[in-house]
């Protein structure tokens, strides 16, 4: 619970205004306002009245409701944007800091090299799938469901079967 003294220590913005012979002061995020024959009363009466807005609220425990002033406010209003601009910074660091060093490899190793790599990486993901394929039992669902898809996949796969067809040409002799 926020104590009196901890709202009294908030800086809020007073407006004041003379007319005929009159101060009328006015604290415009709390709606209280006073006025009297010389500034110096006035004042004070804004602050008692002040005083007793605060003690009515953390006596109803409605301390949350009282407003805060306007730059406590602004700055609240404005912190989620900050943090949110912040991480999109770090982020944004982030991948140009990999863009530039993927970058920077890939400059000094040669394109002949990169192609390898590539090529061993997709062979030994695609053994170590045909490994896990082979270790796994296949329910009888599973298979019908595999052979219904090699089934629809063949009209597409059959023009690249005969550029393949040399490779598994048994009739050649091998030396």
């Amino acid at each position: 619970m926020t104590s009196l003294e901890n709202l009294e220590g908030r800086d809020y913005v007073v407006e004041a205004r003379r007319r005929g012979g009159m101060y009328y002061l006015n604290i415009q995020e709390l709606g209280v306002f006073a006025n009297a024959e010389t500034y110096v009363d006035a004042f004070a009466e804004l602050e008692e009245r002040k005083m007793r807005y605060f003690e009515h609220h953390i006596s109803c425990g409605t301390v949350s409701d009282i407003s805060l002033p306007r730059e406590a406010r602004q700055k609240q209003e404005l912190r989620p944007f900050f943090i949110k601009a912040t991480v999109v910074a770090l982020v944004g660091v982030f991948l140009f800091s990999a863009a530039s060093i993927s970058f920077t490899y890939a400059l000094r190793e040669p394109v002949r090299k990169l192609g390898q790599r590539a090529g061993k990486a997709t062979i030994k993901q695609f053994t170590g799938g045909l490994k896990e394929f082979a270790s796994k039992e296949i329910t009888p669902e599973k298979e019908e469901k595999i052979r219904l898809a090699i089934r629809e996949a063949i009209p597409k796969l059959k023009p690249y079967m005969e550029e393949l067809r040399p490779l598994f040409d048994t009739d050649n002799t091998r030396p």
